[in-house]
């Protein structure tokens, strides 16, 4: 990246994960190079008030001890890395994350991703596509001591959703020992008795998930995978959503042409039926247009399967995909992965921009109606369209006569993320009440008349 462009970097994962040692390890760097940190704890922590506190006691003096962002004021903006730790209990975080990344600077958050209940904390959610970079750790099983444990089970009873804790509260559990933990005592016998049955040899399933925007290689890192996995004799289930028939009808393929034979080309995961339980290794494309594809990948991996699913974390608008949301909080792993910006050709893009206008969500193309963009260009764009879109109000235009999209509403930012500013000069008593010449004016010579300042 280039010096001065903002990011946003999550770390997520369950508790006793070393989410808060590496937003530490993170931070440290920058201070190596002589970076001001500017660090955020949340000020119900239960540990020491004022620090960073993992939970082996490590620890990293705190600027401010606070419950919403929004309290900091603007102080942070002295400072080159802003630090926020357990994220998840920040009900401003996105915002907040993102103008500061805007501004240009670096941002790194740690939070759990989901509750105790496997239900995912919201604005963490909505942090995911909005980062650049998202890395989800996990423990080892406090239970059986073996498996990855990427779920938090609370020892205690108690119907708060926010109670602050460690060991003496919470377990990091893997999957089946979740599972086991959660069930009553009878449907636990049933299931120990029909685990091997269920799961052959013992296997134990997993979710690997692959995000990111348009053009960033998500399926083509399926496909590599996948084919690891043949290499080892392992069975392979390739599953394509039926919608995507830009390049073939009968194989899951890539903007460069690289394919891959389905098995199956459905629009409802559920449609499958059970073959894919004859595979070891299911893989899902498109995973974001599946309605249903966080309950069937976590069915195919409590029953032993290995699953592998790529899809876009967010929309044109940089609103997730709510079912990849969910699959976010119960995947075993998580990389989300970033194109060239095919707007500066110099920077990591990490959102996608749609550049024809339809309000349509589900907009299959290419090429031809997306781009992958970093954050600076981004939100140039968007500030551009917005500025648009305002002017031609004032002057009496439909808004459907301009030909780009709008991203749609987000985080407002007057500045890209390498400072670079739109300023409009409009006459304001246009904008009061429009005069009719204005109205009657070609498209073209109004556009030559609007006065856009972009240096």
């Amino acid at each position: 990246m280039h010096d001065g462009d903002g990011n946003i970097e999550l770390i997520i994962g369950p508790m006793f994960a070393g989410k808060t040692t590496e937003l530490m390890r993170r931070v440290q760097r920058h201070k190596h190079a002589q970076r001001s940190c500017y660090i955020i704890n949340y000020s119900r922590n239960s540990y020491q008030n004022q620090r960073l506190s993992t939970h082996d006691q490590l620890s990293l003096t705190a600027n401010v001890s606070i419950a919403k962002l929004s309290e900091v004021c603007d102080e942070w903006r002295d400072y080159d890395v802003i630090a926020v730790d357990n994220g998840q209990f920040f009900p401003d975080v996105v915002g907040f994350c993102a103008r500061a990344a805007n501004e240009g600077k670096t941002v790194i958050v740690s939070a759990l991703d989901v509750d105790c209940r496997e239900t995912p904390f919201d604005e963490v959610c909505r942090l995911v596509p909005r980062a650049e970079s998202v890395l989800k750790l996990s423990a080892v099983c406090m239970k059986c001591h073996e498996h990855d444990a990427f779920l938090t089970y609370r020892t205690i009873e108690s119907n708060e959703r926010e109670l602050y804790g460690g060991a003496d509260m919470y377990l990091a559990v893997c999957r089946w020992c979740y599972k086991q933990l959660t069930m009553s005592h009878v449907d636990a016998q049933k299931t120990s008795a029909s685990t091997a049955a269920v799961v052959p040899n013992g296997a134990h399933g997993r979710i690997e998930l692959i995000i990111g925007p348009m053009f960033a290689g998500k399926t083509t890192e399926l496909m590599r995978r996948v084919q690891r996995h043949k290499h080892a004799q392992r069975s392979c289930y390739i599953i394509k959503y039926t919608g995507d028939t830009r390049y073939s009808e009968g194989a899951i393929t890539s903007h460069d042409q690289r394919a891959l034979t389905a098995n199956v080309s459905v629009s409802n995961l559920h449609d499958v039926g059970d073959e894919w339980r004859k595979y070891d290794v299911i893989a899902v494309d498109e995973g974001q247009f599946f309605p249903d594809v966080a309950a069937f990948c976590s069915k195919a991996a409590d029953s032993g399967k290995v699953v592998i699913v790529s899809a876009l974390d967010a929309d044109y608008l940089q609103e997730p995909f709510e079912e990849i949301c969910l699959l976010v909080s119960r995947a075993d792993s998580v990389v989300k992965l970033s194109a060239v910006c095919m707007e500066c050709h110099n920077r990591k893009a990490s959102f996608t921009y749609r550049t024809v206008k339809s309000d349509e969500r589900k907009l299959v193309g290419g090429s031809d109606m997306y781009m992958s963009v970093c954050r600076s260009c981004y939100e140039t764009k968007r500030n551009m369209v917005q500025t648009e879109k305002y002017i031609y109000s004032c002057v009496g235009i439909n808004e459907g006569s301009y030909s780009e999209c709008s991203p749609g509403p987000s985080e407002r930012s007057s500045a890209g993320t390498s400072g670079v500013q739109t300023s409009v000069k409009v006459d304001e008593q246009n904008c009061t009440e429009p005069n009719t010449e204005a109205k009657k004016m070609p498209l073209k010579r109004k556009r030559n008349q609007m006065a856009v300042d972009t240096t």
